[in-house]
């Protein structure tokens, strides 16, 4: 299934509302038919869009709140849904670009993001810089790749630390520069450190000249 929220949008927003698609893919007839539940929103219009995590891209499919099943997929769309490379999209009169997103992985692939603030700092601090991370976990390579935006800060350090939420933790992964918003890159992690990751024990830290134990925070959470 897919799990659509406001987390995984480009821009993120202050959404609460959430979605989930459950869908079965035919090969033969190469169309899919699925469901959807949809909590805390009127949507407007609903796609999946071809694009990866922290990416946006065109309208590929339209889809129906009630569920149903769509029009026949091209090769190509067939080609980017086993691929992972389409994502749900739904919008709103509130958020005409998109209120919530939510990717169509792949069973070995696993999306976490998180918005990073001055108030998720241990201590909290005045910043008002942002950060949006879109990370995608693959659970046979042990890999999370990662794409952060950033606005209102310059960054010195950014690293991956284990703790939970309201508490300092260390470093598990050290993120290299150049630091540029829109960045990208991939790390590898451990068994341990996957472990961490699904119970939600992982968070970002950006760090800077003014505030040299953080400055912004964000808590990794699917």
């Amino acid at each position: 299934n897919v799990v659509a929220t406001s987390k995984q949008e480009i821009p993120q927003n202050i959404s609460t509302a959430t979605a989930t698609l459950n869908g079965l893919f035919d090969k033969t007839t190469k169309k899919l038919t699925y469901t959807l539940a949809i909590n805390g929103l009127t949507p407007t219009v609903l796609h999946l869009h071809k694009g990866e995590v922290g990416v946006s891209g065109p309208v590929n499919v339209t889809l129906s709140a009630t569920g149903g099943i769509t029009d026949a997929f091209t090769a190509q769309q067939e080609t980017d849904l086993f691929a992972g490379s389409l994502y749900l999209n739904i919008h709103s009169a509130t958020y005409a670009g998109g209120e919530i997103r939510g990717q169509v992985t792949t069973p070995n692939q696993l999306v976490f993001a998180t918005t990073a603030n001055s108030a998720a700092e241990v201590p909290t601090n005045s910043s008002t810089a942002t950060a949006a991370i879109y990370t995608l976990y693959n659970k046979t390579a042990k890999s999370l790749a990662y794409t952060i935006n950033f606005i209102g800060v310059v960054p010195t350090n950014m690293h991956f630390h284990k703790a939970a939420i309201g508490v300092s933790g260390p470093v598990q992964i050290a993120i290299p520069g150049l630091y540029v918003t829109g960045m990208k890159g991939e790390v590898t992690l451990t068994a341990d450190q996957e472990v961490d990751l699904f119970a939600n024990q992982w968070y970002f830290n950006l760090h800077s000249a003014t505030y040299a134990g953080g400055e912004i925070r964000g808590q990794l959470v699917r």
